[in-house]
């Protein structure tokens, strides 16, 4: 039953006028259904410039619930050329798996 809200989590996610907090718990709840499939649709959104910091500081965090590659290129992408804070969320989320080091 889960596994039927994801289109409608994936709508919420990619939405930037929905409420912040809400996009941020859809990235979160997407990440736990289904880490692989949906971390492509979070990193996508963690990488889009006109969002604001705060939230894509929150889809960092979300984004530590997968180490799909896809994700950790997000990461890496997220530590050039933005604010210190969205770095600093990245390099953290980045630096809990060896793989994410490597990075």
């Amino acid at each position: 039953k889960i596994a039927a809200l994801q289109p409608a989590l994936v709508n919420i996610v990619q939405q930037s006028k929905a409420d912040p907090a809400a996009r941020a718990t859809a990235a979160t709840a997407l990440l736990k259904i289904a880490p692989d499939r949906n971390a492509p649709v979070v990193a996508e959104v963690f990488n889009r410039i006109g969002e604001s910091a705060e939230l894509r500081q929150q889809f960092a965090s979300a984004l530590s619930l997968s180490s799909d590659a896809t994700v950790l290129a997000a990461l890496r992408k997220g530590l050039v050329g933005t604010p210190r804070s969205l770095q600093l969320a990245a390099a953290g989320v980045l630096a809990q798996t060896s793989a994410g080091i490597a990075q």
